[in-house]
């Protein structure tokens, strides 16, 4: 069983975001520590899908399972050095588009795909051939919320960049649906709400040329048109993954402190099997 990490020490409130959270020095490390949001599996769902990115070999942040003054929650290690800083998708993107709208977070039509992509493909091509990446463990995954607080790169000293690791997957996994509508979408006959079904709406906050939002299938099949081998590297990656390891990580690791209705697992395989497929059709 997978312990809970018992974090202590000094805290300072993080100000990006809409959820509870706080920096905390532990053992020399720097921490942050966050809280889903009530009636949601955010917790569950942010180490899941960082297990899901370490068995596919999608570079991301660590998330531990983790307790701060009697509040469960998860935590992850700074991704920056103490001579490093943490450059945001929107301070980017500020820079290369006229009043950009930085300070909102949804309905950003100035946020599209084709913009982000070029604009990480001029600092660095490989930055925007791993961000494919993210994208299409996005769209295994159902994460709705890659918006342009939700990836970085990440500046040294000697002004050098690199891509920051893919963080913040709380919203994924359908983590926001209730225990019984999970339920009935697990045996529901009706095709229009199944878990098929559930997992097509997916939309993320990225917008097309029409100025449409675009959902993640959209979004890896527009990436397969930017580079080709890239996605079809990253949906090969995918390809490999064991959803069984994922099974046996929830029954054998996951606290029950954590656990809410043993469906939520049948539900997460499900929407992995599903999305697993739908990705592999694209190539």
């Amino acid at each position: 069983m997978e312990k809970i990490l018992a974090l202590s020490g000094a805290k300072l409130i993080e100000q990006l975001g809409t959820k509870e959270k706080y920096w905390i020095d532990y053992r020399g490390e720097k921490y942050l520590f966050k809280v889903g949001r009530e009636k949601t599996r955010e917790n569950l769902s942010e180490v899941i899908a960082y297990k899901i990115a370490f068995l596919s070999d999608i570079r991301a942040a660590k998330y531990l399972f983790a307790r701060f003054e009697n509040k469960l929650g998860v935590a992850s290690k700074s991704i920056v050095s103490d001579n490093e800083s943490l450059i945001h998708g929107n301070e980017l993107l500020v820079e290369n588009i006229k009043n950009y709208p930085a300070t909102e977070f949804y309905k950003v039509k100035d946020y599209k795909l084709s913009t982000v992509l070029e604009v990480l493909d001029k600092l660095n091509s490989d930055f925007a051939k791993e961000f494919i990446g993210y994208l299409v463990f996005d769209a295994l995954i159902a994460n709705q919320d890659r918006h342009h607080e939700n990836w970085a790169i990440i500046q040294d000293e000697n002004s050098k960049f690199k891509l920051a690791p893919t963080f913040d997957h709380g919203s994924s996994l359908g983590c926001r649906e209730p225990i019984e509508k999970i339920k009935r979408r697990l045996i529901t006959k009706d095709r229009g709400f199944s878990v098929e079904t559930f997992c097509k709406r997916a939309v993320t906050p990225f917008y097309d040329k029409d100025n449409k939002l675009m959902k993640t299938i959209e979004v890896v099949k527009f990436c397969k048109n930017f580079d080709k081998t890239t996605t079809e590297f990253y949906v090969n990656k995918i390809s490999a993954l064991q959803i069984s390891k994922i099974e046996d990580f929830y029954y054998n690791e996951v606290p029950n402190e954590y656990k809410h209705d043993i469906v939520e697992v049948e539900f997460i395989k499900k929407i992995l099997e599903i999305n697993k497929q739908r990705l592999e059709d694209i190539i």
